[in-house]
């Protein structure tokens, strides 16, 4: 039985109707913050600044010619939902296996990769590097990468089955040099040029 708590959650496609374009924002929400929706609780997302716009950015523009050609897209800051209940806001996304979507709604299949550039800010290191790190895991999503330019580390994460659960494991950790990425053929970073993209 629902309590009256839980009646107060959000579903994720309440949320994504209550908040279309996030300009509807609560009072108490900082201006330039993403909102995402968390076991129905609306929450405040990042403060994305210059140094992680840049890196998504770049991000996005060297890894977008391998997805097409496998017949995939990717999608910058997408409402992706991972439950019924919960609505995250990734810095990308990208998925090439014929996944359903529609380009102005919230995508609700499982992409492939997911993507988080860390901003510096305390609560959001914890939030891409522990609290999304299991979320992703636990939506079947296969690739997790956490790129983060204050510290010139790149890291890559692939879901795997151990016994009768599933974790993450790391596959790559890089902070130099043109790499190429697990589970990725034929796809190569640069990494000197990401992080000197995002550079002041």
């Amino acid at each position: 039985m629902a309590t009256p708590e839980t009646d107060k959650r959000l579903t994720a496609e309440t949320f994504a109707e209550t908040y279309p374009e996030r300009e509807d924002r609560p009072a108490w929400s900082t201006a330039g913050t993403d909102l995402e929706l968390w076991d129905g609780v609306v929450v405040e997302g990042e403060v994305p600044g210059f140094r992680h716009q840049q890196t998504v950015l770049w991000v996005a523009n060297a890894i977008e010619p391998w997805v097409r050609a496998k017949g995939g897209r990717i999608w910058v800051d997408a409402d992706l939902k991972i439950g019924p209940r919960d609505l995250r806001r990734p810095d990308l996304i990208a998925w090439w296996n014929d996944q359903p979507f529609h380009p102005d709604r919230v995508f609700d299949a499982v992409p492939n990769l997911v993507i988080e550039v860390v901003s510096p800010q305390p609560r959001d290191v914890e939030r891409d590097r522990q609290v999304k790190l299991i979320d992703y895991c636990v939506a079947g999503i296969p690739h997790y990468w956490i790129v983060e330019p204050l510290h010139r580390v790149f890291e890559t994460y692939h879901r795997r089955q151990v016994g009768q659960g599933w974790t993450y494991t790391r596959t790559d950790l890089a902070t130099t040099g043109v790499i190429g990425v697990f589970g990725f053929p034929n796809l190569t970073l640069e990494l000197d040029a990401c992080w000197a993209a995002g550079s002041v």
